[in-house]
């Protein structure tokens, strides 16, 4: 593969590369062709181009020359012999030194690595041919004779010319296969070893006296020595320069192949013709020479043309870019001043605590900032559109206060619900006047106000100039905020309309309460009345007297028997509770055991296996059945390990129901699938019938439904010999009788498993489904196993509500029916005592707890609204259960707070966006909207979204709730311990309320901007100019996230870092770099064993720091809190990922299901690999992928290489790479950056936080 540099101008259009030139025009090699025969034909005619004649041929006709006039003529012949020569010569050497240069040049511009090695190659030969020159021209007296050094000098030269031009391509083809830095290093030697020869060359004919003769004027073969070089020609045109060619397809190379033409027409001239100096071969063969050097230096010029090609368009691509960048920047900046708007706009409005107010804010904020002239605002009531509040109108009271919906303008624009623009305004229309004078506006501008399709409201706006489409966009996206704000201002009126009706009301009632006392004063004579009648009574009452005496005595007899039954109950009921505390200790003893015993069986299992296999073939085959006969009571001794921890969860009320749809065709397709291999190799019938009348699916635990039939299905198979096994599904027939009140004949299915086995006898039916029992429990039993698998199905059907019957004939079969709920329901939670023998149940707040857990009715409750001032730590409870409010409440005052109560999710909103609680106890099962909308709304709302929120439920939506940003989740019931929990958490919460954002850098518009963002009463925004600064900042203050630029005056970015990672209270601080200066792979190593994020200043950096940033501060928030918890400062949308193409890479397949299940969840495109390998093999295939999610140890190629591998493709050396490990030691971050990950995830991996690195990759990516 050839490793040559690209060139500099590689990335000039694919248009342009096609049309590159690679050949000699077809003109001037026919051209090369004619010059290299012509002089033959030309002799053949009698042309004579050589520099010698005889007297003879210039003397007149019969007279014989004078000896003066001979002399002369020689004289003159041999100066002009040797001028043409000299002449030839130094052309020759000329254009090598020409050919040399645009050598030099044209390897700046294309790095191509055989113009330099050809041109000192060429620089070489014309260095000798120099040399022959000098001494023809005798500018240069060597040792021997001249007229055997001339022709000597000539043949030597034309030898080392061949040689070193075939010498310079075998080092061209060697040069190719290195490396950069050691083609240049072999470039030096070359040339010095080419110089170096090409002086010794010249040395030796210079300094020796005895030089071989090369001319034979009388034979066939004149010169003979210029046979060799001919021959090198011949071979080097047939063989080497086609392969040259062939391999770097350039002008250049392809000249060097048409040059052999005059070189061995030069040759040939001279070997064959050339008898004596200057004579006509002798002149030919120079002259072709010349044209053999011209050849390379035509190719140089037309490759030196194909390169000012490329360069020019190169130019115009990078115009085309730069057009395109500025196009860029200028929608950035619109779009920026579009948000800068609205966010001002937000601010105005939250500012604003009526809706008057409101209003003329409104109007004054939009007419200044689109820098218009008038405004004006009608607000909707009752179909109609009432004047509410306007800027810089003349005499707003002269305006129309009241529009019906469809009247003018603005009636129109509120029916249409669409932007009403009027350019053409009439002259006599209102004038926009000021001290100077007036004008009519130019336009016109009416937007309605919409929220929830309903119209609240239109807006009128009038410009003297043209309102332009950026300031369009921005009051479409006003009007929007405009409208809620205004609907909220509405909403909260009604409110207080509200309020004042009800104390109207309670002033009615105590109206009302003063016309009860007289009635009373009435019913106080009758009462007098009353008391005469009693006086007779009492007279009966001493008669009833001696009979009431009697009953008492046979009481005191039932209360005593009464005691001694309670006191028996009493010890009853103690021995229960050792029961159970028994029970328990051992389910939590079985539990654990099965853990501890897995870890030693996998090993057991997996070498087991491996000798079983025996691949190196050093067993014998009973060493083999040993293995398998290991392996086989591995696995039977781990599958009653697995039915030990299934009984011990489900003893123990740890056994969980994971509720999902299930498909019951594809039920079946799993039992047939499964079991019928079974049923064929014992060679049983075996049948799944479902009845049609079903429907599709059903709700329940899919894995503990398929546990119990594969139960039920593996003793009909182990109990039957011959006949079949039958699995109907269908409802239960009519005259079934269920001992489960819950269910129902038309919303139970029924699972049947009937068998032709040996039956069950009638006496041990009952124990069968008992743990550790079975049928023939002897020791000579014929069939094996624990009993434990009747127990735990039964308990699995138990857990789903349903029940499980048995009919059984001995000798005939047995058949097993399960009936399931249609759709299951999640089962209540229990109270469960939290210490084992402790005397925590007499405490009287836990006594209160448990008594309102089970509370019934409601009943109104009073709470601390009028008396909580802005010092006040307030708790806001949303909780429809009042009892159980109230006893929260006495709680929270004992932890120092004041409280709120709201009975329903709607008023604990609006309660959250008056008082700004500090924090929220928030139940899910609400009327109306349920807990966890009202959480996401307060998530969602900028006041609400700071206050820390936990849940107290019976409801089991831990999940749900953490992912939706709560600190917590507690089930009911609750204990005291429970509760003294959650208020530490929110205590732990609101300790660090305030967050400390360190900011060191040396550009004061970058602070603002971030103090901008971030700062507000939740975030302090501390600024340093210099490293200095900084760490005397941390020294002073308690920092929670730094934002630091490497570019500082006095100690840099680097060494600050260094500094901090040495304090011990310091090296914990989250970094974020954030710096505008381009890293070197060593730098970005370097900083991310320093810092959590790296961030280069761009177009959207500043976007992706403050998500950043928000992420590292919302984390300290909720230090101390669940980890379940943690989230981001934004709500997690499916938007962000929508489309989104990920490749997970991980060898467990368990892991696999459960990202990729997430990742889809949010609307992402899956691509999963089960090894490095094949993550290559995905990667090639889905060039789009957007982001790698990359597992480190794994089959085949692990993780690290897998990454190298991908780093070097590159089309992906940009891809980000977020690293998933189980393994946590020291150095494996820096192993996984090292390797070519952008990020480093440990397992088990935080699903929130993973979403959030994997927006902030795929989103922001690119600048980091």
């Amino acid at each position: 593969m050839n490793d040559r540099p690209e060139p500099a101008f590689s990335e000039a259009s694919s248009a342009t590369n096609q049309s590159r030139q690679t050949r000699m025009p077809a003109g001037i090699v026919w051209t090369i062709l004619a010059v290299s025969v012509l002089p033959l034909f030309l002799n053949l005619m009698g042309f004579d181009f050589g520099s010698t004649t005889t007297l003879n041929e210039t003397a007149p006709t019969g007279q014989a020359p004078s000896l003066d006039s001979r002399m002369d003529e020689k004289a003159l012949q041999a100066m002009s012999g040797v001028f043409v020569h000299t002449i030839l010569e130094w052309s020759a050497f000329a254009v090598t030194v020409v050919v040399f240069v645009l050598a030099l040049f044209n390897f700046y511009f294309n790095r191509d690595w055989s113009l330099p090695i050809i041109g000192i190659a060429l620089l070489c030969a014309g260095a000798v041919d120099a040399f022959h020159i000098l001494v023809s021209a005798r500018l240069i007296e060597g040792r021997a004779a001249l007229t055997t050094l001339s022709p000597f000098t000539w043949a030597i030269a034309r030898v080392f010319h061949a040689t070193i031009l075939i010498a310079a391509v075998l080092a061209l083809f060697k040069s190719q296969r290195e490396k950069t830095v050691e083609q240049i290093r072999f470039l030096a030697g070359t040339g010095f070893l080419f110089a170096f020869v090409a002086f010794a060359v010249i040395q030796y004919c210079a300094t020796s006296t005895d030089l071989p003769r090369t001319l034979y004027p009388e034979s066939t073969f004149t010169r003979p020595w210029d046979l060799g070089p001919l021959l090198l020609y011949i071979i080097a045109g047939l063989f080497l320069f086609p392969r040259l060619y062939q391999r770097e397809n350039t002008v250049f190379t392809h000249s060097l192949l048409v040059s052999m033409i005059p070189n061995i027409a030069t040759q040939a001239y001279m070997a064959f013709g050339s008898g004596e100096l200057f004579d006509n071969a002798f002149n030919v063969g120079h002259f072709l020479k010349i044209v053999a050097y011209l050849v390379p230096f035509v190719g140089l010029v037309l490759e030196y043309k194909n390169t000012l090609g490329t360069f020019v368009d190169t130019i115009e691509k990078n115009e085309t870019t730069m057009v395109q960048l500025r196009e860029a920047e200028a929608l950035a900046t619109h779009q920026g001043w579009v948000k800068t708007g609205i966010s001002d706009l937000f601010e105005i409005m939250q500012k604003s605590d009526n809706l008057k107010t409101a209003a003329q804010e409104i109007v004054s904020f939009m007419v200044q900032r689109l820098e218009i002239q008038m405004g004006a605002l009608y607000l909707a009531q009752d179909n109609a559109l009432y004047y509410s509040a306007g800027y810089a109108y003349a005499n707003p009271h002269k305006l129309p206060e009241t529009f019906q919906f469809g009247e003018g303008y603005v009636g129109q624009a509120a029916v249409s619900k669409e932007n009403i623009l009027v350019r053409e305004v009439p002259d006599e229309y209102f004038k926009i006047k000021s001290s100077l004078g007036e004008a009519p506006p130019k336009m016109l501008l009416f937007v309605p106000l919409v929220s929830e399709r309903d119209v609240v409201g239109v807006l009128e706006l009038c410009s003297l100039k043209e309102i332009t489409g950026n300031h369009l966009d921005f009051v479409n996206q006003a009007a929007d905020a405009i409208a809620a704000k205004v609907s909220l201002e509405i909403a909260q009126e009604k409110i207080k309309d509200a309020l004042e009706e009800t104390r109207a009301q309670a002033e009615e009632l105590a109206q009302q309460q003063s016309e009860l006392q007289s009635a009373n004063q009435e019913l106080e004579i009758q009462t007098n009345a009353l008391k005469e009648s009693e006086y007779k009574l009492v007279q009966q009452q001493e008669e009833l007297h001696e009979t009431n005496r009697q009953l008492e005595e046979q009481a005191s007899i039932l209360e005593t028997q009464k005691q001694e039954i309670e006191l028996k109950n009493e010890i009853v009921n103690q021995k229960v509770r050792e029961l159970e505390i028994a029970s328990k200790y051992k389910s939590e003893f079985l539990a654990n055991m099965s853990h501890e015993l897995r870890t030693p069986l996998n090993s057991m299992l997996i070498l087991s296996r491996l000798l079983a296999d025996n691949k190196d073939g050093n067993l014998t085959s009973k060493q083999e059945e040993f293995a398998r006969t290991i392996h086989g009571s591995g696995n039977d001794l781990l599958n009653l390990i697995n039915d030990i921890l299934d009984l011990s969860k489900i003893e123990s009320g740890n056994m969980e129901m994971i509720l999902e749809e299930v498909d019951l065709e594809r039920f079946v397709d799993t039992l047939n699938r499964n079991f019928q291999p079974l049923a064929d190799d014992k060679n049983l019938d075996f049948a799944v019938e479902l009845d049609p009348a079903l429907p599709e699916s059903m709700v329940c635990d899919a894995k503990h439904l398929e546990q119990v039939l594969r139960n039920l299905l593996s003793n009909a198979f182990k109990f039957t010999e011959k006949g079949g096994i039958t699995v109907r599904i269908s409802r239960p027939s009519p005259d079934t009788t269920l001992g489960n009140k819950n269910l129902l004949i038309d919303t139970t299915i029924a699972f049947s498993v009937t068998d032709t086995g040996k039956g069950i006898h009638e006496s041990k039916r009952a124990q069968i489904f008992d743990a550790f029992q079975q049928e023939d429990g002897t020791t000579s039993r014929k069939y094996g196993g624990t009993g434990l698998g009747l127990s735990i199905t039964r308990e699995f059907v138990r857990l789903m509500g349903g029940e499980i019957q048995l009919e059984s004939r001995l000798g005939e079969g047995s058949t097993f029916t399960v009936f399931i709920p249609e759709k299951v329901e999640p089962p209540v939670g229990i109270l469960k005592n939290e210490s084992v023998g402790g005397n925590g149940g007499n405490r009287p707040t836990l006594k209160k707890l448990a008594k309102a857990n089970n509370a019934g009715e409601s009943q109104p409750i009073d709470d601390d609204r009028q008396e909580i001032r802005a010092s006040d730590r307030t708790l806001l409870i949303i909780e429809d259960d009042l009892k159980f409010a109230h006893v929260l409440k006495d709680m929270a005052r004992e932890k120092g707070f004041k409280c709120l109560i709201a009975d329903d999710g709607e008023n604990g909103i609006l309660l959250s966006q008056q008082f700004q609680p500090s924090a929220i106890i928030l139940d899910v099962g609400l009327p109306g909207i349920d807990g966890l909308m009202v959480l996401e709304k307060l998530k969602n709302h900028p006041e609400t979204k700071p206050i820390p929120v936990h849940f107290i439920s019976a409801y089991e939506k831990d999940k749900e709730a953490m992912q939706l940003g709560a600190i917590g989740f507690l089930r009911k019931p609750v204990t005291q311990e429970k509760m003294d929990e959650v208020f530490s958490r929110i205590e732990k919460v609101l300790s660090k309320s305030i967050k400390n954002l360190l900011v060191i850098e040396d550009e004061t518009v970058v602070q603002d901007e971030i103090q901008k963002m971030l700062g507000n009463s939740k975030t302090n925004v501390l600024r340093a100019i210099t490293g200095e600064d900084g760490l005397k900042a941390l020294e002073e203050n308690e920092v929670d996230c730094i934002v630091l630029d490497l570019h500082l005056d006095g100690i840099s970015g680097f060494d600050f870092l260094e500094q901090i990672k040495k304090k011990k209270k310091l090296k914990n601080i989250p970094v974020i770099v954030y710096t505008g200066r381009e890293l070197t792979p060593d730098e970005e190593v370097k900083l991310k064993r320093y810092s959590e994020s790296i961030i280069i200043k761009g177009a959207h950096s500043l976007d992706r720091l403050i998500d950043e940033a928000t992420l590292f501060l919302h984390k300290v928030a909720e230090t101390g809190a669940s980890a379940e918890g943690k989230r981001g400062s934004r709500v997690i949308e499916s938007k962000d990922y929508a489309g989104k193409k990920i490749l997970l890479v991980d060898d467990d397949l368990k892991n696999l299901f459960a990202l990729a299940h997430v990742l889809e969840e949010y609307e992402m495109n899956v691509i999963i690999a089960k090894h490095g390998r094949e993550g290559l093999e995905q990667l090639q295939e889905h060039r789009d992928i957007d982001l790698v999610l990359m597992d480190i140890m794994m089959p085949e190629m692990d993780g690290y290489e897998c990454m190298r591998e991908i780093r070097k493709i590159p089309e992906f050396k940009n891809l980000p790479i977020i690293a998933l490990t189980a393994k946590a030691m020291k150095g494996d971050k820096e192993k996984c950056l090292q390797a070519g990950a952008n990020d480093y995830l440990t397992k088990p991996v935080d699903i929130n936080i993973l979403l959030n690195q994997i927006r902030i990759w795929v989103l922001h990516g690119s600048e980091h």
